[in-house]
């Protein structure tokens, strides 16, 4: 019986985390001491690290361009309020934009992030785009009816 409760409980580590390395984000956790109990690959790919090698390490020694960045103070406070954060940030070592979602869990937070500088570029760009317009269309009318 004990067998193959462990059994299934290997089975159902491995089907977890073949769904955390399938999803489209970038995902890690980390406990209340800020070791890193789990990455996928893509968020090992992100700071350049195999995500196997960065279990049980502390976050700032794996990832530590985030003692520069704004996201830190969020994980911080979703990890010490216990309520979910969402940012958006311009994450500079890789000259990109990111959203991030934090939420908090029994023993630290889980973080789920993605790229998204082609939407903030488009936003931009609209941005631009309907100021323009503002400026034509408001502009007085030079009309020469001679």
């Amino acid at each position: 019986m004990q067998q193959r409760a462990s059994d299934a409980l290997l089975r159902s580590e491995a089907a977890l985390n073949s769904m955390l390395d399938s999803i489209g984000d970038a995902f890690f956790a980390i406990d209340s001491d800020w070791c890193i109990t789990y990455a996928n690959h893509k968020a090992g790919d992100f700071v350049g690290v195999d995500p196997a090698s960065a279990i049980g390490r502390k976050l700032l020694e794996v990832a530590p361009d985030l003692l520069q960045s704004p996201s830190l103070l969020r994980y911080q406070h979703a990890m010490a309020t216990r309520q979910p954060e969402t940012l958006e940030e311009f994450w500079e070592p890789r000259q990109v934009w990111l959203e991030a979602r934090v939420y908090p869990n029994a023993d630290g937070i889980s973080v789920y992030f993605h790229e998204i500088t082609a939407k903030r570029n488009a936003e931009q760009a609209l941005r631009q785009s309907e100021q323009r317009f503002r400026e034509v269309a408001c502009r007085p009318a030079a009309w020469n009816w001679n």
